[in-house]
């Protein structure tokens, strides 16, 4: 299978729509992709975010500045329901 994803800036492209793109959204940390979505911080830069629980509980999880959409929820890849 191959797909597109979308590399998105925080700085340029803002934080994702989670209504809109749930399940669809990960992000990159420490070199690594993870699954999990913005924290509203303080500071409203967007660069906290929650990892799921695929992440070995690493929850809450600093210094984000790039996230990925994927064309559809990254869930249906492991079920072979993806288009």
């Amino acid at each position: 299978m191959e797909i597109n994803v979308k590399v998105r800036s925080i700085a340029n492209d803002g934080l994702p729509d989670m209504e809109q793109l749930t399940g669809r959204v990960a992000f990159i940390w420490d070199g690594c992709i993870v699954s999990g979505w913005p924290v509203l911080s303080k500071d409203a830069t967007g660069n906290v975010w929650e990892a799921s629980d695929d992440a070995l509980g690493h929850g809450v999880l600093v210094g984000v500045t790039h996230w990925l959409e994927f064309p559809f929820g990254t869930y249906t890849m492991e079920s072979g329901h993806a288009n």
